[in-house]
């Protein structure tokens, strides 16, 4: 059991009352009971980082470094921690945002358990009660409150349960609590969407005035680097969204319903879009439904009658995906292809995406019995990659429709052959371009091909092609597909083993 000790490095705002002594007899203690406590400043390329100054480095090492434990637990003192400076712009440094702050998203998006203690005797900073406020209804009973003398013994009990399995379920977690929240409402859901971001934190006043030009240079630095094909880790990119997340929720309700209000849904949108991939699904309130619920919340008090219907259906049909019992899948399903369906209803609708996404789902309802949806999977599939031929779209698009098609193709045993030779080309188209492989549709098509050739037999070219897109998922710190490329190798090589 490995877990991820995060607190700033002292105690104090001034910098007075030294932490590492308390870190380091934390270490200490854990492994006399087998836990492996996981400390930034031990590892080289964060110290090394650290002395270059790179804090977005550092951001990124320590984003590896909670990937590899299996828990988490934050201490909160009156120092908010040092500041993260995510660019040389001298305004972007104003940001009050901690390598703490960092650190804690990113355990969130990891899915594991967490424990955070704020110390009892120290008030924390105004920045740090200002973060506290933010995430206060996300991390619910695990934001504790202990006198500074029984922090270690918080500590040891949680870190002892983890070890057992017996820490706290995580709010983020998907677990059967976040299903039936979603459950109960499902029917209405679709037109009286009920889950808020952060529960209501986009919607308060609380007089504290943010500072519209932080909100847009902070989605300006990730808006740049998406147009202009820049790698981007997720990370980096939520630290810089928090900036702005953290700005706006310092604005009062009139400003973020008029003239902010184009920067709230770009936001939102973006927010979605990393949460989508680190697959944090379900009743979160920093996950993709509450996010997709915002900005449909948000679009209606700026006027707008444009509800999200794409995403939000590819955030049911996710939630659908980590559900075991098939009965409950299926109605995440349907209510994706019933919001496709409402959003193919618009003028304008983006029938192609649309249709894609309606594909997906009929193609999971199949596999769970209703088999008759599976020609409706290949018609909508085969559209969509059609249609983006025809229109010229871009090079990333036109692959990621065909090897989604070719995937669904290849559950056909005779046309096995034809779906990898689609595969294959659409992941060549892909590699056309550096640019792409940094792409998150590149490393899903990757893991779907390695699948692919398993279930062809082909084991040895399935370790190949999954070994090759994990070291180019680890190179563009797209830790997330990491995980899942490694999930897919370990089984290939399992399956290699069993068979010698």
């Amino acid at each position: 059991m490995r877990i991820y000790l995060s607190s700033s490095f002292s105690a104090r705002e001034s910098g007075a009352d030294d932490l590492m002594p308390l870190r380091r007899d934390l270490q200490r203690d854990a492994a006399a009971y087998g836990v492996e406590v996981v400390l930034g400043e031990d590892d080289p390329l964060i110290d090394e980082a650290a002395q270059a100054g790179d804090h977005i480095a550092i951001l990124e090492g320590c984003a590896r470094l909670i990937g590899t434990c299996q828990a988490f637990f934050g201490m909160v003192f009156e120092r908010h921690g040092s500041k993260v400076v995510v660019s040389r712009d001298p305004f972007l440094q104003q940001a009050q945002v901690s390598f703490f702050e960092a650190e804690l998203l990113e355990a969130c998006f990891q899915s594991m358990p967490c424990c955070v203690v704020q110390v009892r005797d120290m008030q924390p900073s105004a920045s740090m009660q200002a973060f506290l406020a933010l995430v206060s209804n996300t991390l619910g009973s695990l934001l504790l409150t202990a006198d500074r003398g029984d922090v270690p013994e918080e500590f040891h009990r949680f870190a002892k349960a983890a070890a057992r399995g017996e820490a706290g379920i995580s709010p983020w977690l998907f677990d059967p609590v976040s299903i039936g929240r979603v459950k109960e409402k499902l029917r209405q859901e679709r037109l009286a969407p009920h889950l808020s971001f952060l529960s209501g934190g986009l919607r308060r006043d609380n007089g504290l005035g943010g500072d519209a030009d932080l909100i847009r240079k902070s989605i300006g630095q990730v808006t740049d680097a998406k147009r202009q094909g820049r790698p981007m880790g997720h990370i980096t990119r939520l630290t810089h969204l928090w900036i702005a997340i953290r700005e706006l929720a310092n604005t009062d309700s009139a400003r973020r319903a008029a003239d902010l209000n184009p920067e709230l849904q770009t936001v939102l949108g973006l927010w979605n879009e990393s949460a989508a991939w680190h697959g944090l699904h379900g009743s979160h309130p920093m996950g993709c439904l509450a996010t997709l619920n915002e900005l449909a919340h948000a679009r209606d008090v700026g006027g707008e009658s444009n509800p999200p219907h794409h995403p939000r259906a590819s955030a049911y049909h996710s939630i659908g995906n980590k559900i075991r019992l098939p009965v409950t899948a299926r109605r995440f399903y349907h209510q994706a292809i019933s919001l496709c369906q409402a959003g193919l209803a618009r003028p304008g609708a983006d029938r192609i995406t649309l249709r894609q996404q309606r594909a997906s789902a009929h193609a999971r309802l199949a596999l769970l019995g209703e088999k008759w949806r599976y020609a409706l999977a290949l018609r909508d599939f085969r559209f969509a990659f059609d249609g983006r031929v025809r229109a010229a779209a871009a090079t990333a698009k036109i692959a990621e429709s065909q090897t989604e098609y070719a995937h669904a193709l290849s559950f056909l045993s005779f046309r096995r052959n034809e779906a990898l030779r689609l595969m294959e080309e659409g992941l060549a188209l892909f590699e056309s371009d550096p640019r792409h492989v940094t792409n998150d549709f590149y490393f899903r098509a990757a893991g779907k091909h390695g699948q692919m050739l398993t279930a062809a037999g082909d084991l040895d070219r399935a370790e190949d092609v999954l070994t090759r897109a994990a070291s180019l998922a680890e190179a563009n710190h797209a830790f997330d597909q990491l995980r899942n490329l490694e999930k897919l190798l370990a089984a290939v090589r399992d399956k290699k083993g069993a068979s010698r």
